[in-house]
Parts: structure tokens; sequence; C-alpha cells
């Protein structure tokens, strides 16, 4: 049996009518395929079966009638040629095929579909190319059909046509300069463009009924805009009186002002718009909007070199870049300071010496050599929050630009500083373009110890006044008087100890002592010495039994004595109240 089967109907004895088809040729031109049907009688018994009459049809097509006698296997019956037209895309339809069957053995009808390979009728794109908006695109493609095809791009909305063009299975485009054009103005921001590279497929007059494509990219090349010039000058009128020169150039110094004329402004190419200038300068970046009239970087403030780009940027980010070198680049160094010392005459002194160095660069600028314009110094004292005015100094400056200074100087005494306090300094030195600030401590002139021919003094001069072999802070310690004197000594709370001594005579009991203490904050100790009548002297408070004399309710103004003893009553002669206390 030949082909392939597509509808059987069985019939009694093991008999059954077959359908086979059978591809046997395809045209692309008409779009069509052949087949050849076949009808078969099938017996699968082992003698022969045998009828008076039959029928059998093929696709409506009859090929056998009357009487038969077969035996066992497949028998041909007869045969039809078909022809299927495809769709118009080359694709397979579909048919259905029937058969039918009346016999003594078979009776009855089925059908069943056939099928064929699609025919290749489109023109297929087998490569397209990227390309520059100065280039032309091509197309490689294979047209088994031979139809009329029409190639284009589509891109953004838009589409360059070429129809009918030949069949040759590779087609370039050359550009019109208008076609460039809209191409680019497709794409004004940036440097690349999707082009969709098409071949459609007309099979029947100039109507499109398939199309094969490739997406590609287009890029923009030589488009950077036309800038070629700018003016710059230097605007600080500090280093601008320096150096007579605005086009000179004192980096970290000058104040750069960059102009862009409307003779020198920048253009763009190639369908895009001009967006910005952008000025850099070392590690300085400014940036300033397009316009069509004179652009201006405003005061560039402290320019690192004297080397200056500008772009032209345009939509696309395309830039021009343009460079100019300062006509003279002035490099100056900044004052360095170096050591500061202030201190007394062999440390305890009035007499002050202020000691500073350092160096400055005499760099001669164009209209002015670099000097020391500056030099003073302000001094306040260390528990103070009170600056002093300034007080100019004159700096001793070398040939090879070493400042220095080392000489006494006045401050709050006619002769240097206090020696009870110590001080701040702050000394200012300045040339033409800068400024170094040194600081300083003065500490204070009291000596740790201090010998007298009289005595010794701890942590102070020996004091002539307070006499004494032994003083604290120039304070004799040691001194009782009848006025207020301070001890040296602190209480716990860092208050002063003041010392009194009080002398009366003739107390009787529950007399009123009136000590005066001014001030008074705390007192801290109270003791002393009576004198009895008897010509005893007893110490303060005496807890002597049955011999006791009491000071209490002490206060600023008020202090009272009491006897224990009838002895007592007769009171003392006299009594000294020793006093020690702190103020407020």
């Amino acid at each position: 049996m030949n082909g392939t089967e597509f509808a059987r109907i069985s019939g009694s004895y093991s008999t059954a009518y077959i359908g086979t088809y059978q591809l046997t040729g395809q045209s692309t031109s008409n779009n069509t395929s052949t087949f050849i049907l076949r009808a078969y009688f099938y017996y699968g018994g082992g003698s022969q079966v045998s009828s008076s009459y039959s029928t059998f049809q093929i696709d409506g097509t009859t090929v056998k009638t009357g009487s038969y006698n077969y035996g066992s296997g497949y028998h041909l019956l007869g045969s039809k040629t078909i022809t299927v037209t495809h769709n118009s895309n080359g694709s397979f339809p579909g048919r259905s095929v029937g058969i039918y069957a009346n016999s003594h053995h078979i009776n009855g009808s089925n059908s069943g579909g056939i099928s064929a390979p699609s025919i290749a009728r489109k023109a297929n794109v087998s490569n397209a190319t990227n390309f520059n908006d100065e280039g032309n695109p091509t197309i490689t493609y294979s047209n088994p059909g031979g139809f009329r095809i029409n190639a284009r791009l589509e891109f953004a909305g838009s589409v360059i046509r070429r129809d009918n063009i030949s069949n040759t299975g590779r087609y370039t485009f050359n550009l019109s300069e208008a076609e460039r054009n809209l191409l680019r103005s497709k794409c004004p921001n940036s440097n690349t463009l999707t082009v969709r590279e098409v071949i459609a497929t007309c099979y029947s007059g100039s109507t499109e009924k398939a199309w094969s494509w490739q997406d590609k990219t287009m890029t923009i090349v030589n488009a950077n805009p036309t800038f070629n010039n700018f003016e710059y000058e230097d605007i600080n009128p500090i280093t601008l009186a320096l150096t007579g020169n605005n086009q000179n150039i004192i980096p970290n110094y000058s104040n750069v002002k960059v102009t862009i004329p409307i003779s020198y402004i920048a253009t763009s190419k190639k369908q895009s718009s001009m967006k910005k200038y952008s000025f850099t300068c070392s590690d300085i970046q400014r940036d300033i909007s397009y316009n069509a009239s004179e652009a201006t970087f405003n005061n560039i403030e402290n320019v690192k070199s004297g080397v200056f780009n500008v772009y032209a940027i345009d939509s696309r980010n395309n830039s021009t870049q343009v460079t100019k070198n300062a006509n003279e680049t002035i490099e100056y160094k900044p004052l360095i300071k170096k050591e500061i010392s202030i201190t007394r005459d062999n440390g305890i002194s009035q007499l002050t010496i202020l000691k500073l160095s350092g160096i400055i660069d005499l760099k001669d600028f164009g209209s002015v050599v670099n000097s020391i314009t500056t030099s003073k110094f302000r001094y306040k004292r260390t528990d103070e929050d009170t600056w002093q005015n300034y007080t100019d100094i004159t700096l001793n400056v070398d040939n090879n630009g070493n400042y220095s200074y080392n000489d006494y100087i006045l401050g709050d005494t006619s002769t240097g500083f206090d020696i009870s306090h110590s001080y701040s300094f702050e000394v200012v030195v300045a040339d033409e373009l800068s400024q170094v600030v040194y600081t300083g401590v003065l500490v204070s002139g009291i000596p740790n110890i201090a010998l007298h021919k009289d005595g010794v003094s701890i942590m102070g001069k020996y004091d002539n006044n307070e006499g004494g072999v032994f003083q604290i802070a120039g304070k004799n310690i040691f001194q009782y008087s009848e006025d207020e004197i301070d001890t040296g000594y602190k209480w716990i709370d860092g208050k002063t100890i003041y010392r009194k001594v009080v002398y009366v005579t003739s107390v009787s009991q529950n007399n009123t002592i009136n000590p005066n203490l001014v001030d008074l904050d705390k007192i801290i100790n109270v003791y002393g010495m009576a004198k009895r009548p008897s010509g005893y002297f007893n110490s303060l408070p005496c807890n002597y039994t049955n011999w006791e004399i009491y000071l209490y309710d002490y206060s600023q103004d008020h202090t009272v004595v009491k006897f224990s003893n009838n002895q007592w009553n007769a009171g003392v002669d006299y009594l000294y109240v020793i006093y020690e206390y702190t103020k407020s």
C-alpha cells in the first residue's frame, strides 16, 4: 500500500476499504500542492472473498463498481489526482477527503485530513547592518517566491521607503541628506536611534502581504558642537593690584571671570541643540545654561591653577573643549608659622619676652613685592574673657624670607605683666595675601619657693611687710592681729580662710562680744585665752572640772560668754578670742 492512510471503513470477514494520500509536488509560483489519492480493498482472510455488486468512491470519484473476487492482502481499486491551493502566506490550509463503500462485505463512509508543508513565498531578512548617520544601511534577504518586494527603514513613527527593489538578495539604502536629517531629528537627545530594517513581500500587485525585519542601531558621529574660543580675566581687586595685569593669575587667590562673547558662542550640529557651557580648573567645576547671546561665568573664586577649560555641551551630551593657559601663573606660598614663646625674665619677673619665627615668600607679583603688612599681638588674663586691644610689633625679615621677633613687650604693668596672673596671647602676622595666628600662654611669675634673709615663702614672693620666718603665697600664716588677715589657707570649698583676734576686758557672766566679722560666711574655728582676777590664765574654751568657760551663739557681731562656777561670776580681767572664718 502506497501513501499515508487518511481514512478507513472496516467490513465483515476481515475486510476494509482504505484511502491514502501522497504529495507529488508543490508550485511556488502557483502557491499549490498536488496529491495522488489511492483507494485500496483489504482482505485479511486465508482464501478469497467475493461480491456480485459493489461501489467504491474516493473524494466523490467512483473508482470501482460491479462484482469482485479478492484474495488475501491489499488491492488497489483506483486513484485520483487533486491540487490544493495554499494560503497567501504559503501555509497549507488543510483539506478533508472522503471515501464511500457499498458491497456485500463493506458498507458506509468516512473521511480524513491530508497535509503538506508550507510553501516559502515571503522574502526573509537574513542580515541587516548597524550604521552611522553618515553611512548607508544594508539589508541581506532571500526571496524564494520571486515576488515584488519593498524595502524600508522604520524609526520613531517615520519611514524611509524604497518600493519594488530588485531581487538581488541585498539592498543598500543610499540616503539623501534630507533623509539623514530626518533620522537625526528623531534622536535630538541621544547619539543612537533604533531603526527597523524591513523587507515587505507583495504576493499580488503592489499590496504588501508579508514582512520580515531586523532592529538595528544608527549612531550619530562627528557631531560635536562648533566652539573655539573664550575670554578670561582676574577680577579680584587684591590680586589685580599685586600683578597689575588681569591676564596673570595667582593660584588659590585670583577670582576669575570667564566670558563667551556672542562672536564665540557655540553652535550645535546634526539636529541637536546646545544645552550648556561647563568650566573647569583643577577640581573647580561650574555650569551655566546655553543661550544665543553672551555667556558669562561670574567670579569663580580662588582658582587652583592658570589652566582653564570651557566645554560647549549639546543636547546629546557631545562636547567640544577649549583650553587656555594664563598669560603668567605666579606661584605663591602662604606664610608659614614656626615657633612662639612668651616667657618672664628668670621666670618670676614682670619683664616679659615675646619670641616667634616664620617664613614669608618674598615673591615679586609684578606690581608689588610681597612683604609683611601686619604684625601685632593681644592678650587677656586666662581667668577672664575680654581681650585687650592689639599692640603692633615690628618683625625682622632676612633676604631668604625668614622673619622673627625677640624682644620685651608691655602689658598690664609699666614694665610688663603682673606676676600673679597668667595670660593668653594671640599674635597675628600677615603679608599681602595670607595670615597666620600664633597662640601662646604666659604663666604667672609666682615662685614655688622664695628665699629671703628674714625667712622663706612657698608659692609666692616673700613679703617684707608681712614678715615672719615662714610665708605661704606671701602671707605670714602665723601672724595674729586685731585686724582681719589672710591666713593663706583655703577651706574645703576653696574659699580663703581669714583670722582676727578680738581683745575684751572685764568680761562678766553672759557678756556679749562683738567680733565685727564683715561679710561672714562660715566660722571655721574659735579659740583663745582668758586671764582670771587670781592671775591664772585659762585657754578658751576651758573644760577644767568646775572651772569652765564657754563661748557660744556665734555670728558676725555676736558671741556669748558664760561661766560655770560662782568663782567665775566675778568675771575675768580680760580675754583674747581668735576667730578663723571664711567670707561670703
